[in-house]
């Protein structure tokens, strides 16, 4: 039984590298990054400092990715109106860059001098996507648990692994976060909890 319908349409998030040339995008992150690093005193952790960083560096991706996509396919619409008038160039580099993009996500390690990503290459990509789902895993008392219950066997392991049921020194933790004399202005704090993008 496939998980499709029972688990995120996506496990993890990479980010398109591609967007680390992209102008805008450096110019942005360069600014917000130099703000996120003035906060870490107000968490409880760098990790946990680390995980919000994480998170808003994917929603700046996401948002710039979009915009690249939009800007990408209405260059494609324009120039398909001048390649109507004969100008096919510019078309057929964007089509090119499209079919490497295919080509890199089928996992492919070698592609002859000339060739074009053609079905097999969309297939193998829908496959690789496919081999990413866990469809079993062995839960804690050994039985292998498939389906719906995979997720909670995840969920129950990393609860456990991130709860605070540890043998924590609190003595030794009251003396460290004492230490700490720095905190977010309350100014800084609002800015942080808004969007990163309108």
């Amino acid at each position: 039984m496939p998980l499709l319908k029972s688990l995120p349409k996506k496990s993890y998030w990479k980010l398109n590298t591609s967007l680390l040339t992209d102008c805008k995008f450096d110019n942005e992150f360069r600014v917000y990054y130099s703000m996120w690093r003035t906060l870490k005193p107000g968490f409880a952790s760098i990790k946990e400092w680390w995980e919000n960083v994480k998170m808003r560096i994917r929603e700046l991706g996401v948002i710039h990715g979009v915009r690249r996509a939009r800007e990408k396919r209405d260059l494609l619409i324009a120039l398909q109106s001048r390649c109507l008038e004969g100008d096919t160039e510019d078309v057929e580099r964007i089509l090119l860059e499209e079919q490497r993009g295919a080509f890199v996500r089928s996992r492919e390690k070698v592609l002859e001098k000339g060739e074009i990503p053609s079905g097999y290459f969309y297939t193998k990509e829908r496959n690789a996507a496919e081999a990413k789902q866990i469809l079993s895993v062995k839960g804690e008392n050994g039985n292998i648990v498939s389906g719906d219950n995979v997720r909670r066997v995840f969920q129950d392991f990393y609860t456990k692994l991130y709860s605070t049921e540890n043998d924590i020194d609190v003595e030794c933790q009251s003396e460290l976060l004492n230490c700490i004399k720095s905190k977010v202005a309350d100014a800084d704090r609002l800015d942080l909890d808004r969007p990163l993008s309108s």
